[in-house]
């Protein structure tokens, strides 16, 4: 087995360094059929390979078990779980993806992550006040916010998969 590995592990490494399209093409058709067998004989596998290529449409993406990971390792404990975080999201018709720019998991861990920094010096830098006083629905939208503009930084130096190393 450790064979076989190093013998991939040299091919994908020569594939990657060389970018001939032939090549390449040719190990797509190869990782198209190894992706369409184990969809046949390991399907919960392959869904979540799957979901992790998904990052290939998107600037900002991450899967419903990379953010729950993400969260778990979170310090202080994230403010939102995600029921939470959609039913807020849906309650104050807030905008919780933007197609090929940020997926809805992706926002929800970015917004932890703001609420966890920065909840109490924005509340009070902004509203003069202590967190626990400022309106639930007014801090909401102010943490949507900032995490959409992290998310959608016109530099694109941020990325949260990178961030977050998933």
């Amino acid at each position: 087995m450790e064979k076989l590995i190093e013998k991939y592990t040299m091919l994908y490494d020569y594939i990657v360094a060389n970018k001939e399209p032939k090549q390449f093409k040719l190990f797509c058709e190869v990782s198209n059929a190894v992706m369409h067998e184990m969809i046949k004989t390991q399907p919960a596998i392959a869904e979540k390979y799957i979901e992790k290529l998904c990052a290939i449409k998107w600037q900002q993406y991450l899967t419903k078990s990379e953010a729950v990971s993400i969260l778990e390792k979170m310090r202080p404990a994230p403010h939102w779980d995600f029921e939470r975080w959609s039913a807020e999201i849906e309650r104050f018709a807030l905008e919780s993806e933007r197609e090929s720019v940020f997926n809805k998991y992706a926002l929800f861990v970015e917004m932890n992550a703001k609420y966890s920094d920065e909840a109490e010096v924005l509340a009070e830098k902004a509203f003069g006040k202590p967190l626990a006083e400022v309106p639930e629905q007014t801090f909401f939208a102010l943490i949507h916010a900032l995490a959409i503009a992290a998310l959608t930084d016109k530099d694109e130096i941020y990325n949260i998969r990178t961030y977050f190393a998933v």
